[in-house]
């Protein structure tokens, strides 16, 4: 069998990771639902397009997927020594302007989260306004620096209110972005 290392040595690892999970999220999405790498680094990593509209190939964007890989989140299950399930990082859902956090970032209505384990054996997703209308500001074990610095401050949910499992993410990425391809998203 071939490995991603074997079709792309020069490759980075972060770019290697980055299109192995590019090929799960498109695994999920029918087939005129498309998936590429944003251009701007500071914006989402994907974008998630309608690719055939009225028998016409097309390019029309859908949404966005946040992509994490967490090599701190080695194996299937969530590491022992962890306190609280995986947090989203507050800069990726706020804006932040002259030391202070502002409103939402633009275009988080359509956009999940996705966070993957190392091994790329399990996930969790959530969209981004949920998270954002019931997530908690946390700064995991820094109680201190709560909101108080750019790279610092997460957001949490409780345990339940995650989307948990690649099956499960898969689906829900599937129907979130289906939804919006419909007109029928809330």
């Amino acid at each position: 069998m071939v490995s991603m290392q074997d079709l792309f040595p020069d490759l980075n690892y972060d770019i290697k990771d980055e299109l192995q999970i590019k090929r799960i999220i498109e695994s999920w999405l029918p087939w005129e639902i498309g998936i590429k790498k944003t251009k701007d680094k500071y914006f989402y990593d994907m974008e998630i397009f309608n690719q055939y509209k009225g028998g016409e190939y097309t390019e029309e964007i859908l949404g966005y997927i946040e992509l994490e890989h967490s090599n701190a989140w080695k194996d299937f299950d969530l590491p022992a020594y962890w306190k609280e399930p995986p947090t989203f990082l507050y800069r990726k859902l706020f804006e932040y302007s002259n030391g202070k956090w502002l409103g939402p970032k633009e275009k988080t209505d359509n956009t999940i989260y996705l966070i993957f384990n190392h091994i790329l054996s399990n996930c969790i997703c959530r969209d981004m306004t949920y998270i954002i209308n019931n997530g908690i500001a946390s700064s995991r074990n820094n109680k201190q620096n709560l909101l108080k610095q750019y790279n610092d401050c997460y957001m949490k949910l409780e345990k339940d209110q995650y989307i948990w499992g690649l099956i499960n993410c898969g689906f829900f990425i599937k129907n979130y972005f289906n939804d919006i391809n419909e007109g029928n998203k809330k």
